[in-house]
């Protein structure tokens, strides 16, 4: 564990969690971009890999959650653990039973804590990176945005080379496999934060939906020009992330200082994908408009159906923006389904006094997209919802 400024009580600590074939170095850049005063940071370096590649097994998600937190529990004052990739599935794992130091949370491109579940010819390829640095080298190279740089590119490989052969094995194994408990919802309450690059061709944002949907109004965000490695190649812009995050641990009460999430029950009926769930969050004589229908449906039984349904076409999805004025509150959103067909919009909730949601109008984008969706819905909600309120075309 290597502590890049001094430790003493009363500031946040950010603790630092490299992913596969990495090391604690890899953060250097983004903590020379923090702009807050008074932060700490602290770089774990995990077994099997940086200057700890010559550490014996087994490597686990376990074995590296545990020792993560035993270093944060030997920090003073509140900790924000950051993990990249593999790093965020031991980010996650510690929030999964939360030290009453851990405040906040950044997960970038995180490999999901329930595993990835790669084919097993995918998996040998990875498994054989360990000691060959050119495999390395154009592993990195196709998961980093366009133009790659070449001095990052080198750092980056370079950093590999501590990797043995019969780590890299037990460690693909760890990441892909993840764990079962990696399904639920997290308990962790404090503020999250899942950044992406916008041109990362493995964590894709299917794949980093799975992610958000455990948490409850965290902020997503997608980062352009960066593939994989956004630490690495957009340092400046993951700092400037992390400092929002700390701003939002500086409130003297977060509780108090914001009202509870508006969205929450929306948002956690798409990750349930469940008709209860919408239920739960809709007044009974709710209103959905919606550009892939013909007409709005009315009452909440229908409404129930029809977003049951719906939710259960997207790939994946995920709330990027919110905004609230008065009674409504605004949610931008991107989603892919159809084996990859990307979506975007906006939704519209409107809740009566006691909160409940009381019309919902939801925007589709682009139109072959929208129209593809009408019909599927149509088709799906067969005998539930009569066929004329959806698109007629294939």
């Amino acid at each position: 564990m290597s502590r890049d400024h001094p430790i003493m009580g009363g500031a946040t600590t950010l603790l630092f969690v490299h992913g596969f074939l990495d090391a604690g170095e890899i953060w250097a850049p983004v903590i020379a971009h923090l702009a807050t005063p008074g932060v700490r940071t602290v770089t774990f370096e995990l077994p099997g890999m940086g200057a700890r590649g010559h550490d014996p097994g087994p490597f686990t998600l376990a074995r590296f959650a545990g020792e993560v937190r035993k270093a944060l529990d030997d920090l003073d004052g509140p900790v924000v653990l950051v993990g990249h990739s593999m790093g965020a599935q031991v980010a996650e794992l510690v929030a999964m039973e939360p030290p009453a130091r851990l405040a906040g949370l950044a997960l970038i491109a995180p490999a999901p804590l329930a595993g990835t579940h790669l084919p097993a010819e995918a998996l040998a390829s990875f498994k054989a990176l360990g000691g060959d640095l050119e495999g390395q080298r154009g592993l990195r190279r196709n998961l980093m945005a366009d133009p790659v740089h070449p001095e990052t590119l080198e750092r980056l490989t370079a950093l590999g080379a501590a990797v043995r052969p019969e780590a890299a094995g037990q460690l693909v194994d760890a990441w892909n496999q993840g764990l079962e408990l990696g399904g639920r919802p997290s308990p962790f309450a404090g503020p999250t934060l899942v950044a992406t690059g916008a041109e990362d061709g493995f964590v894709t944002a299917a794949l980093a939906s799975e992610t958000i949907a455990r948490y409850a109004g965290p902020r997503a965000i997608s980062l352009p020009l960066a593939g994989h490695w956004p630490h690495a190649e957009q340092p400046d812009a993951v700092a400037a992330a992390l400092d929002a995050l700390l701003a939002e641990l500086e409130r003297p009460d977060p509780a108090a200082a914001a009202p509870a999430d508006p969205a929450k029950g929306w948002t956690t009926a798409f990750a349930d994908r469940s008709p209860t769930s919408f239920a739960q969050a809709l007044a009974p004589d709710v209103t959905l408009e919606a550009s892939v229908q013909t007409r709005p449906v009315i009452g909440r039984e229908q409404v129930k159906a029809v977003m049951s349904e719906a939710s259960k076409i997207y790939e994946g999805l995920t709330f990027t923006r919110q905004a609230v004025e008065g009674a409504r509150t605004y949610l931008e959103w991107e989603a892919v389904a159809f084996g990859g067909q990307a979506f975007s919009g906006v939704t519209v909730l409107t809740r009566d006094p006691a909160g409940a949601i009381v019309r919902i109008a939801i925007h589709h984008r682009p139109l072959e997209a929208a129209l593809r969706f009408s019909s599927t819905l149509r088709d799906r909600l067969k005998g539930v919802i009569a066929a004329d309120f959806f698109h007629q075309g294939d």
